[in-house]
């Protein structure tokens, strides 16, 4: 899983960010049931889970998605965490898989 730099991420409002992610597929074989990604969203050192998107196209090896919104509350978060879960049975979850963002999570223009 892969997210576009930061500057691309837009606060949308008070502790409102809209975050650009973008899957890809690094390994061998087609990734073809699809995946959620699970936002969680750390507060005084308790991660709870934000919300899940799915993501249902078919994934080539090599290929990546086109970067798509996800929009998360950043109110009193002390981090976010993302994870991109393969629903492929062969498949696992390691650490190319999770993205950690941390405060400032988007950059004031100017």
């Amino acid at each position: 899983m892969l997210t576009p730099e930061m500057c691309e991420s837009v606060c949308t409002g008070n502790n409102a960010l809209d975050l650009w992610v973008q899957l890809g597929n690094v390994g061998a074989v087609p990734l073809t049931a699809g995946a959620d990604v699970d936002v969680y969203g750390t507060t005084m050192g308790v991660e709870t889970l934000q919300t899940t998107v799915p993501f249902a196209e078919v994934l080539d090896p090599g290929e990546f998605a086109a970067g798509f919104i996800i929009p998360i509350d950043t109110t009193d978060l002390d981090q976010i965490r993302l994870v991109a879960k393969p629903k492929e049975l062969e498949c696992k979850v390691d650490g190319d898989n999770e993205l950690i963002l941390l405060p400032p999570f988007c950059s004031v223009p100017g």
